[in-house]
C-alpha cells in the first residue's frame, strides 16, 4: 500500500493532475482538445511540445438564421502548475527585435498601423526573463 501512497504523491506533485483538469474542463465545455502536440518553433527551426491545443466553432448566421459559416477559435495552451512561491526578475523589452520577429514571423508588414498596435508592442514595456522556485524540502 505504501508504493501506491508514493506513486499518488507523485502524480499529485508532477502538475500533470492539473493538465487533465483543464483538459477535462475545456472538454465539458464543448471544446476539441490535442493534448501533448508537436509542433515547429519558428524562431528556433526545432520541434517543440505543447501542453494544449484546443479548438472550438461557432455557427455565423444572419438575422433570418441563413448559415453562413462559423468561426473558429483555436488556443495553444500551456499549463504550468506551481505550488510554491516563486520570484521573477523583469528587463526591458527589446522592441527593435519585437518588432523584427513580427513582421518576419506573422502577415503584419513594416510600417502599418496594426502591427504598432500589436500587443507585443504596446503592452508593457518590461518582460520576465528569469525566474526562482523555493525549493521543496525533500
Amino acid at each position: 500500500m505504501a508504493k501506491i501512497d508514493e506513486v499518488n504523491k507523485i502524480i499529485n506533485e508532477s502538475g500533470n493532475s492539473f493538465h487533465c483538469k483543464v483538459t477535462n474542463y475545456l472538454k465539458e465545455k464543448g471544446w476539441c482538445t490535442m493534448v501533448s502536440p508537436y509542433y515547429m518553433d519558428g524562431s528556433t527551426n526545432k520541434p517543440r511540445e505543447i501542453d494544449l491545443i484546443i479548438e472550438k466553432a461557432w455557427e455565423y448566421t444572419d438575422r433570418w438564421n441563413d448559415k453562413y459559416g462559423t468561426i473558429n477559435i483555436k488556443l495553444f495552451i500551456e499549463c504550468k502548475y506551481i505550488p510554491q512561491p516563486n520570484v521573477f526578475w523583469f528587463s526591458h523589452k527589446d522592441m527593435i527585435s519585437t518588432r523584427k520577429w513580427l513582421i518576419n514571423n506573422t502577415p503584419l508588414p513594416e510600417n502599418n498601423t496594426f502591427t504598432e498596435q500589436h500587443h507585443y508592442l504596446t503592452s508593457d514595456n518590461k518582460v520576465a526573463k528569469l525566474f526562482a522556485s523555493k525549493k521543496k524540502p525533500m
